[in-house]
């Protein structure tokens, strides 16, 4: 789409129901563009993308985004907008650790650098989903695969920390919480403590 489709899109994701939104609190983006050449007008990097993503910072929303597939730290958006608006997730192989060409899917690598936050399972070998209009399951990989995967304990973890039932529940979850949480539980992986590669490390939903 556009950069005014995209950018309206999370707008409107962003935005509480009683202002005529969905009240998203977490998105989950499986896409980027670069800050040059011919996909930057696509997304609007210059302007509007990030407008809407600082709108959906300021509506505390977790906002999630995969680092990309190319193999190199070249800047993709919305994932290497500053630290404090994304949760930059790059891809981990079959061994757990940064995905290479050589553990797993050997024709791709994730990207890396420019702020990744952490890492998540991002090849066919060991990622599947629901297959739509089937009742099976389909292979799936990338960092498109890495994404949802932090968005999905990201919910489990708002789900269980919002529940009033629960014990030290909390009504005032945070992206800068849940990115807090996510990262100081990752499972580290390659250089002890943070590197560009795997971020704080691997996501550990346990």
């Amino acid at each position: 789409g556009t950069g005014a489709l995209v950018s309206n899109a999370i707008i409107e994701g962003a935005k509480s129901t009683a202002n005529g939104g969905y009240g998203l609190n977490i998105m989950s983006n499986s896409w980027g563009v670069g800050e040059n050449g011919a996909d930057s007008t696509i997304a609007g990097f210059t302007g509007i993308l990030h407008d809407a993503v600082v709108f959906a910072n300021n509506n505390k929303v977790t906002f999630i985004s995969s680092r990309g597939n190319d193999g190199n730290d070249v800047a993709k958006y919305p994932a290497c907008y500053s630290d404090q608006l994304v949760i930059n997730v790059s891809a981990s192989g079959t061994d757990g650790q940064y995905k290479s060409t050589n553990n797993g899917d050997n024709w791709w690598a994730s990207s890396y650098g420019k702020n990744v936050d952490i890492m998540a399972p991002g090849t066919t070998e060991i990622v599947t989903t629901l297959q739509s209009g089937t009742n099976g399951y389909r292979t799936f990989n990338g960092t498109s695969s890495s994404t949802p995967h932090v968005a999905g304990v990201a919910a489990l973890m708002m789900s269980y920390l919002n529940n009033p039932n629960m014990p030290n529940a909390s009504a005032n979850l945070a992206p800068e919480d849940v990115e807090a949480i996510l990262q100081y539980s990752a499972t580290d992986k390659g250089t002890p403590g943070y590197d560009d590669y795997s971020g704080c490390g691997l996501l550990n939903a346990g």
